[in-house]
């Protein structure tokens, strides 16, 4: 991953948003300190992507806070939750730019945020959101 600066890429390719409730403080911390982690990221072409590699650990330490989180078919409290929003909206914009999508998992249940089937779960240490930049 390289850092080229802003002024190297002046054409914006696709944007997927989604909405999400901001008074819910932990999950937003969460929300917006993944984010910070995101924004800037270059992938060059031929380069793969990994969520869990650029967001890293979900730790106290590392600033995230506990928030509801699926685990194994069940809604639980965990540090980090709520960043598979995140990889999710990240997962929606990689398709609308036509990325090699080189592992995906969906959550257990429908996510609230987006349609069914259009998720991509994360779990430190287990499943990963990955994509190619298969572009020149």
């Amino acid at each position: 991953v390289t850092d080229l600066g802003e002024d190297a890429f002046p054409n914006e390719l696709a944007t997927y948003t989604t909405n999400y409730d901001a008074s819910n403080v932990n999950r937003n911390n969460n929300l917006m300190l993944a984010a910070e982690k995101l924004d800037g990221t270059i992938i060059n072409p031929g380069e793969e992507f990994s969520y869990n590699k650029t967001i890293g650990q979900r730790t106290i330490e590392a600033g995230f806070k506990t928030a509801k989180a699926y685990a194994n078919g069940k809604v639980v409290l965990d540090v980090g939750g709520g960043i598979c929003q995140l990889s999710s909206t990240l997962y929606n914009t990689a398709l609308l730019n036509n990325l090699e999508i080189t592992e995906r998992h969906n959550h257990y249940f429908q996510t609230s945020y987006l349609p069914a089937g259009r998720d991509a779960t994360v779990s430190w240490g287990g499943v990963d959101f990955k994509f190619k930049n298969n572009r020149k």
